[in-house]
C-alpha cells in the first residue's frame, strides 16, 4: 500500500474543495455552494476524464466533515435534494451501462449480493407505496426515510468500476487518507474549540448522575471511516507480509493514533465494545501467528502515545476520569436500570415491538411514527436500534431479508479471507469483515442502518469485498505484491 502517492494528493484536493463548498453553504447560501460544487466537480471531471472522480466526490461529500446542515442542495417536492444525491443518481445510471447488476462489466451470472440487494429494494418500493397511499404518511417524511436507504446502491457503482486490484487498493488508500484528514480536523476542533466544521462542536457530557462541566462529546463526524482505517492500518503494519516504506509506516501510525483518538472522544460505548471485539477478531484472523507478537508490541507505543497526549492536554485529568467512567459504566448495573439514555432506548424498543406486534408486515411505514412522545424533533420516527428501524419501516419481512444480506456478506467475506490466506490483499477482506461485524454489534444501540453516510460506506465496503472476490476468483489480474505495482486498465474494457 502506497499512501504517499497520487491518491494522497487527490484526496487532499477533493477534501479541501468539499470543505470550501461547505463553507459557502454555511456562510453564504445553499444555492451558491451548490453552483460552486457543480462547477468544481465538472472541472475535475474534465481534467481527469474518469467517472470514478464522481465516486470519490460522492464519498467525501457523505463521509467528510460537512454536517447535514452544510451540504449543498435545494428543495424539491417539499424535501431537500443534495448534491451528493445527484452524484449518486448520475454515477448509478452510468454504472448500469457497464453492467453493474450482472456482477461483471459485460457478461456473467448474477451476483449473489446484488440479487439480494435488488430484492431488498423491491420490498422497500412496496413499503414506500403502502406508506404513501394506504397509510397516508406525510410525503416529505416518507421520502426522507427512503432516501437514507438509497445509499446502499453505491454497492453497484463500486462493483461496476473497481474490478481491478490496483483500483481496489487505490480506493482503500483514498479512504484511509480521508479518514486521517477528517480525524485531524475533528480533533483540532474538539481540543481547541475552533469552529472548523460549521456546526456545534459537541454535545454535553453526562455519565450516570455525574456531570463533567469541562468535558464534551465530539459529534460523530468520520467515525465510520476512522474505524475502518484504523483496523486496515493495524492489519497492514502487524498482520500482513507486505513490506512498506518508512513514509507509509509513519502515515499508518498517524491514522491509527488519530483514528483511535477520534473514536475515544465520541464517548460512545457501542463503539468501544465493537472496537475491542474486532481487535480480538483481528488477532484470530492474523495469518502469521508470529505477527501476534507484533500486534501486542504495536499496541504498547500506541497506548503510550495516547496517554502522553492526554497528560499534556490541559484538563487531561478530568478527561481521563470521564473516559474511565464512561468505559466502566458498561459493566455497571445502574447503567441498564436507571441511566436516562439507556431507559429511553428501552422505551423505544418497547414501543417498536408493540407496533410490530400489531402491524408485523408494515410496521409504522416510511415516515410513520411508532410513538407520540415529543422528546425532540421527529422523535416518533427515530429509533437508536438499527435493526428495529428496518423493521419499523419495511415490516418483519424487510428485517429478515436485511439480516440475510448481512449474514451472506459475512459468510462470503470470511470465506474470501480463508481462500486468500497468504495473499497481500487479504488484509482488505479482513478489514471489511471487521468493520461490518463491528458495525452490526454497534447497531444494537446506534441507528447505523438509517444514517445516510454510514449506509453509503456500507455500500462501499460491500462493493470492495465483492470486487476483491471477483478479481481473485476469476484471475483477471495476478495478485502481485504492492511494491511491484500493476497498471490500471481503462474503464471501458
Amino acid at each position: 500500500m502506497n499512501f504517499i502517492s497520487g491518491q494522497m494528493v487527490l484526496c487532499t484536493a477533493i477534501f479541501t474543495l468539499v470543505y470550501a463548498i461547505g463553507f459557502m453553504v454555511s456562510f453564504f447560501s445553499q444555492a451558491m455552494g451548490f453552483v460552486f460544487g457543480i462547477l468544481a466537480i465538472g472541472a475535475f471531471l474534465v481534467v481527469y476524464r474518469d467517472i470514478r472522480i464522481l465516486v470519490l466526490f460522492l464519498i467525501v461529500l457523505n463521509l467528510g466533515i460537512i454536517p447535514p446542515e452544510s451540504r449543498p442542495g435545494f428543495l424539491l417536492a417539499g424535501g431537500p435534494v443534495f448534491l451528493s444525491d445527484i452524484l449518486l443518481g448520475i454515477v448509478l445510471m452510468t454504472s448500469l451501462v457497464d453492467g453493474a447488476f450482472t456482477g461483471t462489466r459485460k457478461t456473467g451470472p448474477p451476483n449473489v449480493m446484488g440479487v439480494l440487494i435488488i430484492a431488498f429494494y423491491f420490498l422497500a418500493a412496496v413499503s414506500f407505496l403502502i406508506s404513501l397511499f394506504l397509510m397516508k404518511n406525510e410525503p416529505g417524511s416518507v421520502l426522507g426515510d427512503l432516501k437514507d436507504l438509497l445509499n446502499y446502491l453505491v454497492f453497484f457503482i463500486i462493483l461496476a468500476y473497481y474490478q481491478d486490484e490496483k483500483r481496489i487498493r487505490d480506493l482503500v488508500s483514498f479512504v484511509c487518507i480521508l479518514a486521517l484528514l477528517v480525524s485531524l480536523v475533528s480533533l483540532v476542533q474538539y481540543f481547541t474549540g475552533l469552529d472548523l466544521i460549521y456546526s456545534k462542536k459537541s454535545i454535553s457530557m453526562k455519565i450516570g448522575s455525574t456531570v463533567y462541566q469541562d468535558i464534551s462529546r465530539q459529534k460523530t463526524h468520520g467515525d465510520d471511516i476512522a474505524f475502518f482505517a484504523v483496523f486496515y492500518c493495524l492489519a497492514l503494519l502487524f498482520g500482513s507480509k507486505i513490506r512498506i516504506n518508512i513514509g507509509d509506516a509513519i502515515i499508518s501510525f498517524l491514522i491509527i493514533i488519530s483514528g483511535c483518538l477520534l473514536l475515544i472522544v465520541t464517548f460512545l460505548r457501542g463503539i468501544y465494545i465493537s472496537f475491542f471485539i474486532c481487535l480480538f477478531l483481528l488477532v484470530l484472523l492474523t495469518p502469521d501467528k508470529k505477527k501476534l507478537i507484533l500486534i501486542g508490541c504495536g499496541a504498547i507505543p500506541l497506548i503510550t502515545g495516547l496517554f502522553i497526549f492526554l497528560m499534556i492536554y490541559p484538563g487531561s485529568s478530568t478527561f481521563t476520569g470521564a473516559l474511565f467512567d464512561r468505559v466502566a459504566s458498561i459493566s455497571k448495573e445502574q447503567t441498564y436500570t436507571t441511566d436516562y439514555s439507556m431507559q429511553w432506548r428501552v422505551f423505544e424498543t418497547q414501543k417498536a415491538i408493540e407496533t410490530l406486534q400489531s402491524h408485523p408486515f408494515t410496521g409504522a411505514g416510511f415516515g410513520g411514527e411508532y410513538h407520540d412522545v415529543d422528546k425532540f424533533i421527529n422523535a416518533g420516527r427515530y429509533i437508536h436500534n438499527g435493526y428495529l428501524f428496518i423493521a419499523l419501516k419495511m415490516g418483519l419481512q424487510g428485517l429478515c431479508l436485511f439480516l440475510i444480506i448481512c449474514m451472506v456478506y459475512l459468510y462470503r467475506t470470511l470465506r474470501l479471507i480463508w481462500r486468500m490466506r497468504g495473499q497481500p490483499d487479504q488484509i482488505i477482506a479482513t478489514t471489511a469483515f471487521l468493520y461490518f461485524g463491528g458495525l452490526m454489534i454497534a447497531s444494537l444501540v446506534r441507528p447505523n442502518f438509517s444514517n445516510g453516510k454510514t449506509v453509503l460506506f456500507i455500500g462501499v465496503v460491500w462493493g470492495i469485498t465483492e470486487c476483491l472476490g471477483i478479481v481473485f476468483a476469476e484471475g483477471k489480474a495476478p495478485f502481485v505484491s504492492p511494491e511491484q505495482g500493476a497498471p490500471a486498465p481503462k474503464i471501458a474494457d
